[in-house]
C-alpha cells in the first residue's frame, strides 16, 4: 500500500446523495457537473428548452430607436445569447451599439458572457437577483430614463415595477422564451 494514499480523507460533501436536475445545462453552467465534482449521482431531465420569441418586431423597433435607450439591463445569459444573434443577423456589431448606452447584469455569470463579447456592465450587484440590480441602480437617479429590460418573454415583474416607481421608463422586448420539452418524465419514488 502506497503511504502517498490517506485512507482517512473524508468523502466528497455530496456523495450518496442523487439529485435531479431539471434545467438544461449548457458548456457555460452546468449544475449536473457542478454537482457530481462533489460527489452526487445526478439524473438529468431537461423539463424545458429555451427557444427564440415568437416575434422579434419590438426588439427591432428598439435596436432601430436606441439613441433613445438610457440602459440596458440583462437579467441572464440566454438574455444575452440570443440578443447578440439577433444583433449580428441583422449586421450591427453589438460591441458598436452598446458603446453609448450603460448596462447593468443582473450578476457575475451574466456578466461573463457580457464580457465574452468584449462589453463590460456598469453595474453587477452582489446579490444575484433582480432585488440586488435594484439595490444597485438606487444610487443612481432614475427619474425619466429609459430602461430596456433585455429578458425572457414571461419574466418576473420585481425589476420593472422597482424601475417604473423610481420613474424610469421600460422598454420591455423578449429575446427569448422558455417552453415545456417534448418528452414525458415519469419518476417513482422509492
Amino acid at each position: 500500500m502506497s503511504p502517498a494514499i490517506d485512507q482517512h480523507s473524508s468523502p466528497p460533501p455530496l456523495s450518496g446523495l442523487r439529485f435531479l436536475v431539471t434545467r438544461h445545462d449548457s458548456p457555460e453552467s452546468s449544475l449536473s457537473l457542478l454537482l457530481k465534482t462533489q460527489g452526487g449521482a445526478v439524473v438529468s431531465a431537461a423539463m424545458t428548452k429555451i427557444i427564440p420569441p415568437e416575434s422579434w418586431r419590438s426588439f427591432d423597433e428598439t435596436v432601430a430607436s436606441s439613441l433613445k435607450i438610457d440602459w440596458a439591463v440583462f437579467t441572464s445569459r440566454n438574455g444575452i445569447s440570443y440578443c447578440f444573434s439577433r444583433l449580428k443577423y441583422l449586421r450591427i456589431d453589438p460591441k458598436l451599439f452598446f458603446s453609448e448606452i450603460k448596462i447593468a447584469c443582473v450578476g457575475k455569470a451574466t456578466s461573463s458572457a457580457l464580457k465574452r463579447h468584449g462589453i463590460l456592465a456598469e453595474i453587477v450587484p452582489d446579490h444575484f437577483q433582480s432585488e440586488g440590480l435594484i439595490e444597485s441602480l438606487s444610487k443612481y437617479d432614475l427619474e425619466n430614463k429609459r430602461f430596456w429590460l433585455i429578458q425572457a418573454e414571461s419574466p418576473r415583474k420585481t425589476l420593472s415595477i422597482a424601475l417604473k416607481n423610481k420613474g424610469a421608463k421600460i422598454i420591455l422586448t423578449p429575446v427569448y422564451r422558455t417552453e415545456p420539452t417534448e418528452k414525458r418524465y415519469f419518476f417513482f419514488c422509492v
